[in-house]
């Protein structure tokens, strides 16, 4: 018989993951969750539809050119993403300043980026053609310094106006890809497309932010106090400068060898095979990665009130952290298991038979998600934590091995190799890796607590019986 005190197990659960506060940073996850959808069933059309258009070969290539221009990019962000958000939530220098701050390191960033990625592709890749759609992908991902008012609208919890702005922009793009394809055009008019999507969404931000503003004070009508003025002019500020690039640049380093690790096997196994195999490989890591702005999206929506817990109340802090992270585990482990027993008919619906040769592949990489999700959770707590430094080093520690990994499989397993050594180095970069650093353990046992998840609820439901 029930005991008087005894709660139901749903009600344990609810008790478990529920609070006020948490719950309101849940609708804004909801919302950026609303956009993600909308740009993946249209995209997933787009995307089925060119990657038939193009065959392939052809689709191995653009893949390439992008894979890349990405090895780059953190350039271009440098290592300034969390850490404006933070920086406009503890308000220790005003919006103008962190802004325009923030603005000035990114263009900076963004200038070593084009020169970086195109004199090195130039010496790199020898065929023309390549190296054309290499130039064409990097000149739009020039334009991302715009992008700083996104943390704006991130630290004001603002998911509503984000995911409009981006609706347009993927919207239009993709009316635009289509277009190409009715038209039969080549292969450099779809790299144009993708340039001028990642450009559109950051210029987007950068005009509804100053458009907002002025708005929101009337400026033709209203005389403005310092205050206010200093809050929307946009200003340098040395000394947030120095801050800046002191957290940013181990931030730099570890997201160029992050980019290293999650795309050098596109890299190698142009090297190593062929653009066919590149193009069946590249299908299998789009298949796998379609729902990855899930875990982003949430860790995103929910850093805010995580870093807010922090400051308020440790021990909230603590079990808004433990439910980000066992959300993480079990929901790629869902999405691995979905993808490895679908993935022939995925392959089949997605690209076509001529693709079928990323079935291998897939099924392996699917596993990655896991892990991936908690790298995107473990960034988080480390950017709460302070402990920005130590990503540089842990993540060196997985580029090495993915680049060694890749080195020795893919010319034993082909493209399934290049697979196996994703899935093995994510693993350890993002889990195994943090038992091994004093101030890494406790995330290594949020970590451990989310596999253990189920047994976790049963035994508090075996205690409460």
């Amino acid at each position: 018989m029930k005991s008087p005190t005894q709660k139901p197990i749903l009600a344990l659960i609810k008790e478990k993951i529920s609070s006020a506060a948490f719950r309101r940073y849940s609708e804004q996850t909801l919302w950026l969750l609303l956009e993600k959808v909308v740009r993946l069933v249209l995209g997933l059309g787009v995307s089925m539809w060119l990657m038939r258009y193009l065959g392939v070969e052809a689709f191995g290539k653009l893949s390439y050119a992008q894979s890349f221009a990405t090895l780059f990019l953190p350039l271009a962000t440098f290592g300034l993403t969390d850490i404006i958000t933070k920086e406009l939530i503890l308000r220790r220098f005003s919006e103008g300043q962190v802004l325009g701050t923030a603005f000035a390191l990114r263009l900076l960033g963004s200038c070593l980026f084009i020169a970086a990625s195109i004199g090195i592709g130039y010496f790199y890749e020898p065929q023309q053609e390549k190296f054309a759609l290499i130039f064409i992908i990097v000149f739009g991902y020039f334009f991302t310094f715009f992008d700083v008012t996104l943390y704006y609208f991130q630290s004001e919890v603002k998911s509503a106006v984000v995911m409009q702005l981006q609706i347009f922009v993927f919207v239009l793009i993709s009316i635009l890809k289509i277009s190409f394809i009715f038209l039969e055009k080549s292969l450099f008019f779809f790299a144009i497309a993708t340039a001028l999507e990642t450009a559109f969404n950051s210029l987007v931000y950068f005009l509804y932010y100053h458009l907002k503003k002025k708005k929101d004070l009337d400026l033709d009508n209203k005389p403005l106090d310092l205050e206010i003025k200093t809050a929307i002019t946009w200003q340098y500020e040395k000394k947030l400068s120095q801050h800046f690039v002191k957290l940013a640049l181990p931030l730099l380093l570890s997201n160029a060898l992050m980019l290293i690790y999650m795309r050098t096997d596109q890299i190698m196994i142009e090297y190593f095979l062929t653009d066919t195999d590149n193009g069946n490989y590249a299908a299998a890591v789009r298949i796998s990665e379609l729902w990855y702005f899930v875990p982003m999206s949430i860790a995103a929506a929910v850093f805010p009130a995580i870093l807010h817990a922090k400051k308020e109340a440790p021990q909230r802090y603590q079990k808004r952290l433990q439910q980000l992270f066992d959300l993480m585990v079990w929901l790629g482990i869902s999405v691995a298991f979905a993808l490895s027993l679908t993935a022939t008919w995925l392959i089949k619906l997605f690209a076509g038979e001529a693709y079928l040769g990323a079935v291998g592949s897939l099924q392996i990489y699917a596993w990655a998600g896991v892990f991936v999700s908690l790298g995107t959770a473990s960034g988080k707590w480390l950017y709460a934590e302070s402990l920005e430094k130590i990503v540089f080093f842990r993540t060196l520690l997985g580029a090495l091995l993915n680049v060694g990994a890749n080195f020795f499989l893919i010319p034993l397993w082909g493209i399934e190799g290049a697979a196996w050594g994703s899935l093995f180095s994510f693993a350890l970069a993002h889990v195994l890796s943090n038992a091994f650093h004093p101030l890494l353990r406790p995330l290594f046992m949020l970590q451990i607590r989310a596999f253990l998840l189920p047994l976790r609820f049963w035994g508090v439901f075996v205690v409460k019986k």
